[in-house]
C-alpha cells in the first residue's frame, strides 16, 4: 500500500516505515510521566467500540475475514501512559513496548470531553473517502487513521484520555488509542474482499459482518 504516513494539526497516524530507534527506551522514559490513573469510562468505550465496530462491518466489497475487536486493558494502559506525556508524536516502529502496536492520535478543543472524542473518531472515520478499494490505495490525501480501524487483522484496541493544554491552546482534549496487532503495513492488503466472515477460524460466528 502506497501514501499510509500521515500527519495534521489535530490528528496523528500509525507510522509503519523505518524509523531511527532513539538509545533510552520511550517505555522507560514514559514511566516517569505515568502519574494519571488508569481505567477509561465505560461510556468512552462504548463509544469507541461503537465507531470501530461501524467502520469495520461498512466495507464494501464485504470483508471475508474481519476480526471484530475486544476493549483490551492492557492497550489502554499503554495509551494512557503515551497520553500522559501530551506530546504529538509516535514512538518508533520497532520500540520494544510500543512496537506491536498500532496507534491514532487526535485532539480538539471543545467544551466537553465527550464531544472532543466524536471529533476525534469521525475525522478518522471519514477518511474513508480516500481510500480505494479497487487498487488498495490512499488517493488524494493520506487515510491511515481509517485503515487502523479496519485493518482485518487487528483484534485489540485500548484508549486514552488526557488534557493537553499545550497542543491546542485551553481545554484541548488529548485521546490516544492503541491497536493490536498492528497495521498500515505498506504491500499488505487491509482486508480480503469475499463473503462477509468466510474466512473466519472454526468456531468463530459472524455477528455485524465481522467473526467473533
Amino acid at each position: 500500500m502506497r501514501n499510509l504516513v500521515s500527519r495534521s494539526w489535530r490528528l496523528g497516524s500509525s507510522l509503519i516505515t523505518k524509523m531511527q530507534s532513539p538509545g533510552l527506551s520511550i517505555h522507560a522514559f514514559l514511566l516517569l510521566f505515568n502519574t494519571m490513573g488508569f481505567g477509561l469510562e465505560q461510556e468512552y468505550i462504548d463509544i469507541i467500540m461503537e465507531y470501530h465496530s461501524l467502520a469495520r462491518s461498512s466495507m464494501y466489497p464485504f470483508a471475508a475475514n474481519m476480526k471484530a475487536l475486544v476493549y483490551d486493558t492492557e492497550a489502554e494502559r499503554l495509551a494512557q501512559e503515551w497520553a500522559n506525556m501530551c506530546q504529538f508524536h509516535h514512538p518508533p516502529w520497532d520500540d520494544p513496548v510500543y512496537g506491536p502496536y498500532g496507534q491514532n492520535l487526535a485532539y480538539s478543543s471543545p467544551r466537553d470531553v465527550v464531544d472532543s472524542l466524536h471529533i476525534g473518531l469521525i475525522s478518522w472515520y471519514e477518511e474513508k473517502i480516500y481510500y480505494r478499494i479497487e487498487d488498495d490505495y490512499c488517493a488524494k490525501s493520506p487515510c491511515t487513521h481509517y485503515t487502523a480501524m479496519i485493518w482485518a487483522n487487528t483484534s485489540k484496541i485500548g484508549c486514552a484520555y488526557n488534557r493537553c493544554d499545550n497542543l491546542g491552546g485551553k481545554n484541548t482534549h488529548y485521546w490516544v488509542c492503541q491497536y493490536w496487532p498492528k497495521g498500515n503495513y505498506i504491500g499488505d492488503k487491509i482486508y480480503e474482499v469475499g463473503r462477509a466472515c468466510s474466512k473466519c477460524r472454526p468456531g468463530q460466528k459472524c455477528k455485524n459482518r465481522q467473526c467473533v
